[in-house]
């Protein structure tokens, strides 16, 4: 029963009350005096005392309220006098009283953040310390500067959070951005995509931009330590704020990836002086090397290896530390391979691993040699595991450089190459009509000369899914030219782009020639890299290629070492093996990785037409057109999803955990979606995970069985130097869809 009750009349704390602590209460009256008393006690009659009452919850507020009487001081801001106390009177026995004052106490609901921010705030603009209203409301300082970070929040946000239409995760995402752009997001969201509201991740990819974002290694390393930071800063790099992640972002990738690999290097040439090595380097740098002798591990050391290598997947590991120790292991054995004078010929290269860790590669051949080793016409300089690599070109090549030729690499990988970097073509193509006009206008307008595209008729082996392409294929040119007069000019345009990208095909084409058409793809700002990184087979590449280049690429890719100890496999089984590093670095062997290298002209990107984004082209114009004449847009068509692999399997595996399936189905890719990605560790995914559980107060499945569920859906997983990871797996990060032109 709700009633009011003279503060004289409540006694005491019951002894039924489970919370009977003694703490100092002097923060929490004054602060009633700024927000009142924002929660009513619960009391209920004290056994044979007849008018009285004690405390079965809120004990602390009953203390504070009865030392603000004994002191003279005003009620609280909301109350009247304090004669009149809001209270919950319990009526029944001893029992069900000492039932619910150990239910309030177990249970009892913690204010909204928004409510938090709000009391919080009230309070600091009335002069209180942060210090002191993180003791009042037994949080910590970073809690409430977090809750304080809530003003940046736009209101709408924090009013959707408050009524339960927005996830935790979501609305905090947002506070990485100034309120005008979270209101612009808001707007464009609400209106074509309202699922993007509550999603942190689609939320955080579209408001930071191009920044980098505070779990790419190279943001780990810069950030995790002043100095460091501090030379991203001079060098003219600002900083992502957001405090609900662990780390800030960089905003300014380019100048983090150059200063990162300016300490790296002075790193690379410390450890060189003082081991007697001949030179140290940056993997950024972007030299070749080749495979120097493996070193030859003591049976200690073996097994301390082992023991590392266990250590790092169970829960809490200090990753640092087995890291540093299993560096100092590698340096041991890698010293005591090379004499002092064999060191001065040969050198170290440094290296981040996924953790922003540095790690060292020793007894890398000198430069000039690995220039003249077999298959050695460009330099491959693997990106490593960020999003945002080190060093990927020079950036001071001449515009009219072209890839240098391959030399002769037999009929079986020139057949992988061609198969490649047609597919690529075609890929980047097909995206983009502004290319394929690009590509047909050079065509059509030259006098001679076209090479590796063709505008005459094309029978293509691969299904069409343009439904105007599908619906003219089969009619002779008279009905094809009458269905064409009568559809739309945006679908006309999607089409052509499909059957300019059908017509390419670099079978017999010079490698020269295949760089130039990649050259002016990339320089519209065409996905050239993820063109390539979707359409070449890796393992067919190495199965084609020499053995000693393989060894190179695995020497390149984690370290000689490594490579003196797999160069006696067969051929086969090495080549899955170079497929698979290759994969998870994002790494791609000459001559692709050349053809990744070319540059975007300035501008390219704001005349883009992309053919399909979130809603094809063609309708996605319509809807603008209609936008502008004041019309409702046209609901989108249904598209045609195929259907899953994973999802029959998710849904099997995951029927005692209903939230983990749909964590799988909504926040991870597989397979083919996920070949960008190349692996993803363990313990992140699991986090992930836990976050979404979390978020949506579902029940949790513990590490192994989470383990257990991964493995029954056929998700393979292995264990490199940097841990335990999933391979052909990553979580979702969506760009934000832009429909026309991009900015």
């Amino acid at each position: 029963m709700t009633a009011t009750l003279p503060l004289s009349s409540i006694k005491r704390i019951s002894p039924l009350n489970p919370r009977r602590g003694i703490e100092d209460v002097a923060q929490l009256a004054a602060t009633f005096a700024v927000v009142g008393l924002k929660q009513n006690l619960i009391v209920w009659p004290t056994p044979g005392q007849p008018g009285e009452y004690e405390v079965l919850d809120g004990g602390r507020r009953w203390r504070a309220l009865t030392q603000l009487a004994a002191e003279g001081g005003p009620a609280p801001r909301n109350l009247r006098d304090f004669d009149a106390i809001p209270v919950e009177i319990h009526e029944g026995d001893e029992v069900s009283a000492r039932l619910v004052a150990l239910a309030v106490s177990t249970t009892s609901r913690p204010l909204h953040p928004v409510d938090e921010y709000e009391a919080f705030s009230e309070l600091v603009d009335a002069g209180m310390r942060l210090a002191d209203v993180a003791k009042v409301f037994h949080v910590t300082e970073k809690i409430v500067r977090q809750r304080l970070a809530l003003a940046s929040l736009a209101p709408r946000v924090r009013e959707m959070w408050r009524k339960g239409e927005m996830s935790r995760e979501a609305a905090e995402a947002y506070t990485i951005a100034p309120l005008e752009a979270q209101e612009a997001l808001l707007d464009d969201w609400a209106a074509r995509a309202p699922h993007k509201l509550d999603d942190a991740f689609a939320i955080r990819a579209a408001l930071r931009g191009d920044a980098m974002v505070a779990s790419e290694p190279v943001a780990k390393f810069l950030t995790a330590g002043p100095e460091r930071l501090e030379a991203y800063l001079e060098a003219g790099g600002r900083v992502l704020d957001d405090l609900f992640a662990e780390r800030p972002g960089l905003r300014d990738p380019r100048i983090a990836i150059r200063v990162a690999n300016d300490l790296l290097r002075k790193e690379a040439e410390r450890v060189a002086a003082a081991e007697g090595w001949g030179f140290g380097v940056a993997r950024g740098d972007n030299i070749v090397f080749g495979v120097g002798p493996a070193p030859a591990f003591s049976d200690d050391e073996d097994e301390r290896l082992n023991k590392i290598d266990d250590a790092l997947e169970e829960e809490g590991a200090d990753y640092a530390a087995l890291n540093e120790e299993r560096e100092d292991i590698f340096a041991a054995a890698t010293l005591r391979a090379f004499s002092l004078d064999e060191r001065s010929r040969a050198g170290v290269e440094v290296w981040l691993n996924s953790e922003g860790l540095i790690c060292f590669s020793r007894g890398v051949a000198l430069p000039d040699e690995a220039a003249s080793a077999p298959g050695g016409d460009r330099p491959e300089s693997p990106p490593g595991e960020s999003g945002h690599k080190l060093a990927l070109a020079d950036e001071h090549a001449e515009a009219d450089d072209v890839p240098k030729p391959l030399g002769d690499p037999g009929k079986q990988l020139r057949a992988v190459i061609d198969a490649g970097a047609t597919a690529a073509l075609r890929d980047a193509v097909r995206q983009r009509p502004d290319i394929a006009m690009m590509l047909a206008v050079a065509a059509l307008g030259c006098q001679y000369g076209v090479y590796g595209a063709s505008l005459r008729p094309v029978q293509s082996h691969e299904p069409e899914d343009n439904e105007l392409l599908k619906r003219i294929r089969p009619l002779n040119f008279g009905d094809a030219l009458a269905a064409c007069a009568e559809a739309s000019t945006c679908d006309l345009t999607v089409a052509f782009a499909h059957i300019v990208a059908a017509g390419i095909e670099t079978q017999g084409v010079g490698f020269d020639a295949i760089g130039v058409l990649f050259r002016n793809v990339a320089a519209r700002g065409g996905d050239v890299t993820g063109a390539l990184s979707r359409a070449v087979d890796r393992r067919a590449f190495f199965e084609g290629a020499e053995k000693e280049r393989t060894l190179r690429v695995i020497g390149a890719l984690v370290g000689p070492a490594e490579a003196g100890r797999v160069k006696g496999w067969k051929k086969d089984k090495l080549a899955e093996y170079a497929a698979t590093l290759s994969k998870e670095q994002g790494h791609l062997p000459p001559p692709f990785s050349n053809w990744m290298a070319f540059p975007t002209r300035p501008g390219a990107l704001e005349e883009a037409i992309y053919s399909d984004r979130e809603a094809p082209l063609a309708e996605a114009m319509r809807d603008a057109i209609d936008t502008d004449e004041g019309k409702a847009a046209r609901p989108a068509r249904n598209a045609k999803k195929q259907a899953d692999p994973f999802d029959a399997k998710i849904a099997e595996a995951c029927s005692a955990y209903p939230a983990l399936g749909q964590f799988l189905r909504s926040q991870v890719h597989f397979g083919n979606e996920a070949l960008d990605a190349g692996r993803l560790k363990a313990s992140e995914l699991y986090e992930a995970y836990s976050s979404f559980a979390q978020a949506n107060k579902s029940r949790q499945a513990a590490l192994r069985e989470f383990g257990e569920v991964i493995a029954a859906i056929g998700v393979e997983k292995k264990r490199f130097k940097t841990g335990v990871h999933y391979l052909n797996i990553a979580l979702r990060d969506p760009q934000p869809a832009m429909q026309g032109a991009v900015a």
